[in-house]
């Protein structure tokens, strides 16, 4: 985290994080995903997914026990079309995914967006042709 995201989450959540890599409790977390004082709406959202692949990262190095535990407090907050018969499916190919690499992509992607006011509110407009093609490179490769 940088000295400026440590402060706001130190005002927010009483603590004393410094810059740098840090191991930060669930409120923290959270306080730090949701700044957005500091710079942008892309800011705040790269926050995010920095969250939720430090989350993916821990979990893959947990043992099979912790996991076990995690996913049975988690799963009962998660809705989902997909029935428990899919779900233990999906949990016993857990080994294979959690070998994939992890990989981000933004949209609208840089430069390829306009900013716009509408009804005296900032908004961007993509360019829907750069960014589908972008996806599908991002994709397909």
């Amino acid at each position: 985290i940088t000295a400026d995201e440590a402060a706001i989450i130190n005002q927010e959540c009483g603590t004393a994080y410094t810059a740098g890599s840090q191991h930060l409790t669930g409120a923290a977390a959270l306080s730090y995903s949701r700044i957005r004082k500091l710079d942008s709406d892309f800011g705040r959202t790269q926050r995010q997914r920095n969250v939720i692949e430090a989350l993916i990262q821990q979990f893959k190095n947990s043992s099979p026990t912790t996991m076990i535990g995690f996913l049975n407090e988690m799963l009962p907050e998660v809705q989902t079309d997909m029935d428990s018969g899919k779900l233990l499916s999906l949990a016993t190919e857990s080994p294979t995914i959690m070998n994939y690499t992890l990989s981000q992509f933004r949209l609208p992607m840089d430069g390829e967006s306009e900013s716009v006011s509408i009804r005296g509110m900032s908004v961007l407009v993509p360019d829907i042709e750069a960014n589908r093609e972008g996806l599908q490179q991002f994709i397909y490769g």
